[in-house]
């Protein structure tokens, strides 16, 4: 179902306009300096809607994504990719170099079994990662394009903006390409240096902070500067580091006058607690800074609810209209989800149409919903097939963010239920109860959602969970063992081979660094060692596999704490009695590699 902006639009203007006053170059010459936007509201008012808004703004603005150039591909229209911060540019094909840069990142609930306090940092340079790639892979023919493209400026006269939108296109790859350069020089002298444990963990992290600003530097340095936007969804969940490195950030933006507009994403509720603590370290020390404005979304308008209620379903009379808005109390995912209950049964309409008003049936039916979010999830749940139920019971046992493949094939091989997959996707699309950020997982849109479902597993799905355990096991091994081959070393797509979709490895090719974590975290959890392991089960090399690949993906965002953590895992291992299937000599290098850089010997 496509996602309509309905709303919001003074909210909108205000976020569009402290970017352009961000982006706009003054008459000195320089940028004014960077914005900061805080929008605070409880979920399903919209916050998020208003940021992707902005997006999709600016990649329709000629200025910022000019049809020649067609940097960004259309993000964030889809329901069941909401919950997505940065655009996918995987099928993209980008003509020109981008006018702006769009970097998010998202926190998930700290409090999951299978999520950590996690630095958003790599999932912040991954993007960066993500554009350096592209244009390192462009740069030659976007040259001739703009080199075209001044020229027709010079002969025809096309006029000076176009002229200083030309020649300012051009520093951005070389820019990056130089930092991208610079970047893996760093990499390289530091893996050349001795150091100590301690000496190490400073200098990493320290080295991870300073990369991500250097990609920062380089491309809002200068007249040529390209503006940048940074989006921090769901930080109330913000980590320590996160918040240290974005404090340094507004630093140099400020002292620099760089074009940067980072917008911040919040729960009221948890917003007003950090008020009233007024630590130093949180987010809230930025109130009252030059540039920082704050907004706190209030219950949505009628009108804009309307129009969404009479986009859906065009035959609502004045009073049925106005029995929707009440029962929406003023929260947009609450009439999405309600227009979607509607909507799913013909008997609730005239002559079973929905393009006609609710019959008597339909009105009885709204009349018995709650107006509390709250109260209204534990009903709509309540109100869902006990298959649904169960699915998403089953679901919430595997986190807020889970593999979907797990519950399909639980579903159809335990539990006789083969249409688990199409159930799941309804509750995509039109169920709006879960979201697919990513093709191989689905993720609970709402919390309140997530802990109903948890609710019900632990009432009616105890008796399943060694069962779903244990294909939970046997998916995470297939997914872990389809990367490596039969010498036991990773499949190298550089020497030929085939990596399958289906396969860690393929995600990790892929650049999916923050998708991979969580699923090598489960894995982890799920798997491990004993003191005297059997390498003929393939559970147990699963266990040393899954170190290994985290590590592995780990060393590539410079998570050095987290990979010394996983070197405690093979403390006791007999390397001697692990046959090279098991773990290959090259992987067994590539342990050593990671141990080392991370300031511990490899034993």
């Amino acid at each position: 179902m496509p996602a309509t902006f309905f709303g919001r639009e003074r909210e909108l203007s205000w976020l569009r306009g402290l970017f352009e006053q961000a982006a706009t170059l003054q008459p000195d010459g320089k940028f004014s300096g960077p914005r900061m936007a805080v929008l605070t509201a409880e979920t399903g008012y919209g916050k998020s809607r208003i940021v992707q808004e902005l997006y999709l703004q600016l990649t329709n603005d000629p200025r910022w994504d000019p049809p020649e150039h067609d940097y960004w591909p259309p993000a964030f229209g889809d329901i069941g990719a909401q919950l997505r911060v940065n655009p996918d540019m995987k099928a993209h094909i980008a003509k020109g170099p981008p006018r702006f840069l769009w970097l998010g990142a998202r926190w998930q609930p700290i409090d999951q079994r299978n999520v950590d306090t996690r630095c958003a940092l790599p999932d912040l340079r991954s993007e960066f990662s993500v554009h350096l790639a592209m244009l390192e892979r462009c740069k030659d023919s976007w040259l001739r394009m703009l080199d075209a493209t001044k020229r027709a400026v010079r002969k025809d006269g096309i006029g000076e903006v176009i002229s200083q939108a030309a020649d300012q296109a051009l520093p951005l790859g070389g820019l990056l390409l130089r930092i991208a350069k610079s970047a893996k020089k760093l990499v390289s002298d530091r893996s050349e240096r001795e150091r100590g444990h301690d000496g190490a963990h400073e200098e990493q992290n320290k080295d991870l902070v300073d990369e991500l600003m250097d990609c920062f530097s380089g491309a809002l340095h200068g007249k040529a500067a390209t503006p940048v936007v940074v989006w921090l969804d769901d930080a109330q969940w913000i980590d320590s580091e996160t918040k240290r490195w974005l404090q340094r950030l507004w630093r140099e933006a400020t002292a620099k006058r760089w074009p940067v507009l980072v917008v911040v994403t919040h729960w009221e509720r948890e917003w007003r607690e950090l008020r009233r603590k007024d630590e130093t370290d949180s987010l809230a020390a930025f109130i009252g800074k030059p540039g920082v404005e704050t907004l706190e979304l209030k219950p949505a308008g009628h009108d804009a609810l309307g129009q969404m209620a009479k986009q859906r379903l065009p035959g609502l009379t004045a009073p049925q209209l106005r029995l929707l808005l009440d029962k929406a109390g003023g929260n947009f995912l609450t009439m999405v989800e309600n227009l979607a209950d509607l909507a799913g049964e013909p008997m609730h309409f005239v002559d079973e149409d929905a393009s006609k008003p609710l019959s008597q049936e339909g009105e009885d039916f709204v009349r018995t919903w709650e107006s509390d979010r709250q109260k209204r999830v534990e009903q709509r749940f309540r109100a869902l097939e006990p298959k649904v139920r169960n699915l998403l019971g089953w679901s919430s046992r595997l986190g807020v963010r889970f593999l979907h493949s797990v519950v399909t094939e639980f579903a159809t091989r335990v539990a006789n239920q083969p249409d688990a997959n199409s159930l799941l996707e309804w509750c995509v699309d039109p169920g709006v109860i879960l979201g697919a950020p990513t093709k191989h997982t689905r993720e609970f849109r709402d919390r309140a959602f997530h802990f109903v479902a948890q609710k019900h597993f632990a009432s009616y799905g105890k008796r399943h969970e060694g069962q779903l355990t244990e294909v939970l096991r046997e998916q995470l091994a297939g997914w872990i063992g389809r990367s490596f081959g039969a010498d036991g070393d990773p499949l190298d797509p550089d020497a030929g081979d085939v990596v399958p979709e289906d396969s860690a490895l393929a995600m990790l090719l892929a650049g999916q660094h923050s998708e991979l974590r969580d699923l090598l975290d489960m894995a982890i959890e799920v798997y491990a060692l004993p003191e005297a392991p059997d390498w003929t089960d393939p559970h147990q090399v699963a266990a040393l596999r899954a170190v290994h690949m985290a590590m592995r993906n780990d060393q590539k965002e410079k998570l050095w704490r987290r990979i010394r953590d996983y070197g405690q895992r093979f403390e006791g291992v007999d390397w001697a009695a692990v046959p090279t299937e098991a773990l290959g000599i090259g992987a067994r290098g590539g342990l050593s590699s990671s141990l080392a850089e991370a300031g511990l010997p490899f034993v």
